[in-house]
């Protein structure tokens, strides 16, 4: 009997990443693109995960099998009649990250999945990670097919599209949590105020305003909260830390569904985060051994909260 599928990624195409790193090395035809990272994320917490994305029909068997390795199920890959995108990701000493596609951008529109293609078997999960490709209005159609499930939504917010929350406010009623990376949300919000900003997205109201910082961590809050969870990265060696914020989100929504607790939620992302940038790419496996080490790193971050929050305030 088939498992049951718990939690799937929709939205975002599978590319290939070609990655220049601070020192002038490169890897190149790294397997990549948001939603696959973020189910790499659920599959630390749960098993039962899917994915609703386009590729090519260039698409690799090896990358294929790669995803069949972590056991995210491919019934939802959709394979079109175009080359899989390709995307240069140059990552700089200070930190900062440019993205330039070698794919023509109106191409990745063609590769884009719609609701209508998502497999039948998906439709009982719990929650679904949502990474957009700046269609706002693809999040009220995913509502309306997808009831009652926990809806989180990573938006895709370069510069160059110039979002702004007013643009973005009348979809996000139909989201339970919104979860922007911390560039991304002062372009929306104009401002860099931590308070300010999950403010005015949740009185668009969104559930749940999660703001993802990198090595500096996560923020979170709910409405009616005065204050807000605010939440360290774990400290681990990062070899590339490409995909940690789409896998800090899969395994937020895994949390949450699980506990519905906000703080947990949080752990299971900065622990989903914390597995991916220990690589360049995918985590080759996730094992028994992973699951352990998961519990581990959580247990660890929950004792040292406090102490990290005293930090921070001082």
């Amino acid at each position: 009997m088939a498992l049951r599928i718990a939690y799937f990624s929709y939205g975002n195409n599978i590319i290939i990443d070609d990655i220049i790193y601070p020192d002038g090395h490169a890897r190149m035809g790294i397997l990549g693109g948001g939603s696959t990272y973020a189910a790499a994320g659920m599959r630390v917490w749960a098993r039962g995960i899917g994915i609703v994305a386009g590729t090519g029909s260039d698409f690799p068997k090896a990358y294929r099998d790669h995803l069949e390795r972590l056991d995210i199920d491919l019934t939802g890959l959709l394979v079109r009649a175009f080359p899989t995108p390709r995307a240069w990701q140059v990552l700089e000493p200070d930190g900062r990250r440019s993205e330039t596609f070698q794919t023509d951008f109106s191409q990745f529109g063609h590769l884009l999945p719609t609701p209508i293609e998502v497999p039948q078997s998906y439709l009982n999960a719990t929650g679904v990670h949502f990474f957009d490709f700046g269609d706002y209005s693809e999040v009220e159609r995913l509502r309306s097919s997808f009831g009652n499930k926990i809806l989180l939504w990573e938006p895709y917010l370069p510069p160059s599209s110039g979002a702004t929350l007013d643009s973005m406010a009348a979809a996000l009623p139909y989201v339970d949590i919104f979860a922007p990376g911390y560039d991304e949300a002062q372009r929306l919000c104009s401002t860099d105020g931590l308070l300010m900003i999950t403010s005015q997205i949740l009185d668009c109201g969104v559930a749940i305003a999660v703001i993802r910082m990198g090595g500096q961590g996560s923020v979170i809050r709910t409405r009616g909260m005065g204050g807000m969870v605010q939440l360290p990265s774990y400290s681990t060696e990062v070899v590339d830390p490409i995909g940690a914020g789409n896998a800090y989100c899969g395994g937020f929504l895994v949390g949450y569904c699980e506990t519905r607790d906000i703080l947990t939620a949080g752990l299971y992302g900065t622990v989903a985060a914390s597995f991916m940038v220990e690589q360049v790419g995918l985590p080759p496996a996730i094992t028994e051994t992973t699951s352990r080490e998961a519990e581990a790193r959580q247990s660890w971050l929950r004792q040292h909260i406090d102490e990290w929050a005293q930090v921070r305030r001082k």
